[in-house]
């Protein structure tokens, strides 16, 4: 009796050193659980950014997204028109589905970097017809870094083009005139 014992305890110590051998090295997730609708004034308190944008592209890796938006219209924390949000992959990760080329409303949070997930109030823009009601009119970005100094790049380089084309007409004006003389 005392052999079958012994012999049931080693199993089971056995089973369980193989079990954590097994499922030490995944990584550790999290379901997703949400508390329920946030109201709309609350969510825009909590919310470190809220604007409505349109995804210009998606990275996809193993366990986020990282969506990339042109922000139309912001509310609140948004300073230029391109903006980065991350999220979970989907399933049970609380990570928001966004597809390439639609719109959102998205409430975002954090400090670092800036993410949201399906627990709040991120929607469709067509959707959020309430949401854009109390949210008002909202204000407009200034345009991306990249944006600007392509910009700022395209005048200097008129500029420069301008005086190269200037210094040409003087040099030749010069030369026609001493042609002339001989």
């Amino acid at each position: 009796m005392t052999r079958i014992v012994n012999a049931t305890f080693l199993l089971g110590v056995f089973c369980i050193a193989e079990s954590l051998a097994i499922f030490s090295g995944m990584p550790t997730v999290f379901a997703c659980s949400c508390n329920g609708p946030i109201p709309q004034s609350e969510a825009f308190d909590e919310s470190a950014a809220v604007f409505a944008g349109k995804v210009v592209s998606i990275e996809s890796s193993n366990y986020s997204k990282t969506v990339h938006f042109d922000a139309e219209r912001p509310w609140k924390g948004v300073t230029e028109s391109a903006i980065t949000i991350t999220t979970g992959a989907g399933g049970g990760d609380c990570g928001y589905g966004f597809e390439e080329g639609r719109e959102y409303l998205v409430y975002a949070y954090g400090s670092e970097s800036l993410g949201t997930g399906i627990c709040g109030r991120t929607q469709p823009i067509m959707d959020a017809y309430v949401d854009l009601a109390a949210l008002g009119p909202g204000y407009v970005p200034s345009q991306s870094p990249t944006l600007a100094r392509d910009v700022a790049n395209v005048g200097i380089l008129a500029l420069a083009a301008a005086a190269c084309a200037a210094i040409v007409g003087v040099v030749a004006f010069g030369m026609v005139r001493q042609w002339r003389r001989k």
